[in-house]
């Protein structure tokens, strides 16, 4: 393949990606939102429950509204990591166990690759912006209700 053909390639593949999920801000995924409580603080969490969804995650949105956010659903509960590599956002990432106690939370920086891990088994992450928990004093031990009504679709 010459190089302009490369190029188109990796361009034309580039707004697939950016047409189909990734590109500004997306109002909602196809499967709409979740309702979350956090303590007395609602959360409206768009879901991620398949393998593309949580692969692209927030990756290229510019804004996220407040008390919004994305809740990944995972099939199983084991340790995870979450990088920000392609996600122009600065956000707080609550990994949670199977009952939605959260284990830990981490900030992130945007576009970058180092990873955040869980300090347990995880099956469950919710991203919303940068000191979302700390401005809302919810943290390691409390509970998200809410995640109980998401399944992981495979």
């Amino acid at each position: 393949m010459s190089r302009g053909g490369i190029r188109l390639f990796v361009l034309s593949a580039w707004m697939v990606l950016c047409l189909g999920a990734a590109c500004g801000p997306h109002p909602a995924s196809k499967k709409g939102f979740l309702d979350l409580q956090a303590g007395n603080r609602h959360i409206r969490a768009e879901l991620a429950d398949t393998p593309i969804e949580r692969s692209t995650g927030l990756m290229f949105r510019t804004q996220m509204d407040e008390n919004t956010g994305m809740l990944f659903v995972f099939p199983d509960d084991t340790p995870r990591a979450f990088w920000m590599k392609n996600t122009l956002l600065p956000l707080s990432i609550a990994f949670m166990d199977e009952h939605g106690v959260i284990l830990n939370v981490e900030d992130m920086q945007p576009q970058t690759e180092a990873p955040h891990p869980s300090r347990g088994p995880s099956k469950y992450a919710l991203e919303l912006n940068q000191g979302w928990f700390d401005h809302a004093g919810v943290g390691p031990g409390m509970t998200i209700t809410g995640v109980e009504k998401a399944a992981a679709s495979e």
